[in-house]
């Protein structure tokens, strides 16, 4: 059975992995599990590093992981001739 505290999750996955695509969801999700599997195994206070580091990615990649990566494999080379 569903916890409450599970709720935001689907909401965080999205935001973590980026909104505007299909895929960002799907990436969110994984990068949601891992880290959070590897948190845990570090600390008894897992939920609260587990909050500050999901804050700094949401917050440091506004697009999500998948619009930062896919801002960079569009970004033009500086100095490429034109």
């Amino acid at each position: 059975m569903a916890h409450w505290t599970h709720s935001a999750d689907p909401v965080l996955v999205s935001l973590l992995g980026g909104l505007h695509t299909l895929t960002g969801p799907l990436v969110g999700s994984l990068i949601f599990v891992a880290m959070r599997e590897i948190i845990q195994r570090f600390t008894e206070n897992w939920m609260l590093w587990f909050g500050i580091v999901l804050l700094v990615i949401i917050l440091g990649f506004r697009g999500g992981v998948v619009g930062v990566i896919q801002h960079v494999v569009r970004r033009p080379q500086a100095g490429g001739g034109e």
